[in-house]
C-alpha cells in the first residue's frame, strides 16, 4: 500500500490521537487545519482556528518571555528553523513547539507542533541558583578578608568593624536562604515524589500557614498579602508537605515581584471538582506575569501544582492582574 492508498479517515485519526497539537499553515500562512490537542493548548475552539494567520498565533504569545523571538523568527521565514523546540508563554500555559517546513507539490508551507511544557528549566533553574548563590557568597569572603586584615592591624575604628561583621552575616544569611530553596526545589521533584501520600487537605490552613512562613523568614512584602478564603472550602487532594512548599513559593515570588505600594489578595473558589485559587494584584503589577515562571521560588510552585494534577493560568483585567491555580477536591474512596 502506498502513502496515497491509505484510507483519509484512517490519517484523520492518527491525526487526532498524535500527543502533540498540530497547526497546518499554508504558502500565505494561513492555518489550514489543525488537531484537537492544539486547541486545547491554545484555548480555541476546532472551528475557529482554520483562517488564523501566523501573526494571530504569535499574538497569543507573551512576547518578552523565554523563546518567542526566535519562534517568531522562524515561523515567519525570516530565520531558518532550528533542529530543537522552542519554549514560550501564552496567558494561560507555557509550551512548547517545533517548526516543520513542508513542501506540496513544490509550494512551501509549514506545520508547528505543540506540547505543553511541563519540565523545569534546567538551564534557568542553574543560573538563577549559581548568581543567588555566588553573589553573596563572594560579599562575604570579601568581608571576612577585610575585617580579618583590620583586626591584624588592630583597627582602632569599631564602629567599621562592627559594619564588617554586619555585611559579611547578611550575607551568609541571603546564602542560606537560597540554599533553603534550591532543597525546597530538590524535594520537589517528580522523581522525588513516587512515594508520596496523599490526602484530604484543608487549604485555608496551608495558605495560613504559607503566610506564617513568610513571615517568619522575614520576606519583603509579605504584609501586602491578604487573604480572603471561605472556611467551608471542601478538601483538595494533596500531599500536605509538598502544598505547603509550593503555596509558600508562590506567595513568596509574588511578595517579592510587588511593586512599591501594590497589594496581593488570595481568593478562593469551589468548582464543584476542582478549588480555584486567584492572586488577584490590586493594581498593575508585573510580579503575577512576566516572571512567574522565570523564579526559582516560582519553578517550585509549579511543579507542586502539576504533580497535583493542577494548573496554573493568567487573566488580566480591571487595571489588575489575576494569576490563577486549581487543585483536584478531594473525593471520598469507595
Amino acid at each position: 500500500m502506498t502513502p496515497s492508498e491509505i484510507d483519509p479517515d484512517i490519517i484523520r485519526q492518527i491525526f487526532e490521537k498524535l500527543p502533540y497539537g498540530v497547526l497546518i499553515f499554508d504558502s500565505r500562512g494561513t492555518a489550514v487545519s489543525a488537531n484537537q490537542e492544539a486547541a486545547r493548548l491554545l484555548d480555541y475552539h476546532l472551528q475557529e482556528i482554520p483562517g488564523l494567520t501566523r501573526e494571530d498565533f504569535l499574538a497569543l504569545c507573551q512576547p518578552d518571555r523565554l523563546d518567542y523571538i526566535h519562534l517568531k523568527r522562524a515561523l515567519l521565514g525570516e530565520t531558518a528553523p532550528g533542529a530543537g523546540e522552542y519554549t514560550f508563554a501564552t496567558v494561560s500555559r507555557r509550551l512548547s513547539a517545533r517548526v516543520i517546513p513542508l513542501h506540496t507539490e513544490g509550494i512551501p508551507s509549514s506545520a508547528l507542533l505543540l506540547r505543553e511544557h511541563h519540565e523545569w528549566q534546567a538551564e534557568l533553574i542553574s543560573e538563577t541558583a549559581v548568581d543567588r548563590l555566588h553573589s553573596p557568597l563572594a560579599f562575604a569572603a570579601s568581608y571576612c578578608e577585610t575585617l580579618q586584615s583590620r583586626l591584624d592591624e588592630d583597627w582602632g575604628q569599631e564602629f567599621e568593624l562592627q559594619d564588617l561583621a554586619r555585611i559579611t552575616r547578611e550575607s551568609i544569611g541571603q546564602a542560606f536562604a537560597s540554599w533553603e530553596m534550591l532543597h525546597r526545589l530538590h524535594i520537589t521533584n517528580p522523581e522525588q515524589q513516587k512515594h508520596r501520600a496523599y490526602r484530604a487537605i484543608a487549604l485555608p490552613a496551608v495558605l495560613q500557614f504559607a503566610l506564617r512562613d513568610l513571615d517568619e523568614r522575614g520576606v519583603p512584602g509579605t504584609s501586602r498579602l491578604t487573604l480572603d478564603i471561605p472556611a467551608m472550602l471542601p478538601p483538595v487532594r494533596a500531599s500536605e508537605t509538598d502544598l505547603r512548599i509550593g503555596l509558600s513559593a508562590l506567595l513568596e515570588g509574588a511578595a517579592n515581584r510587588q511593586n512599591a505600594g501594590d497589594s496581593i489578595v488570595i481568593k478562593a473558589h469551589d468548582r464543584t471538582h476542582y478549588i480555584q485559587i486567584d492572586f488577584i494584584a490590586e493594581k498593575p503589577a508585573n510580579a503575577l506575569v512576566s516572571y512567574l515562571f522565570d523564579s526559582l521560588p516560582c519553578a517550585i510552585a509549579e511543579q507542586v501544582i502539576i504533580r497535583h494534577g493542577g494548573r496554573i493560568w493568567f487573566s488580566a483585567g480591571g487595571g489588575g492582574h489575576v494569576c490563577s491555580i486549581s487543585l483536584p477536591v478531594w473525593k471520598e474512596q469507595a
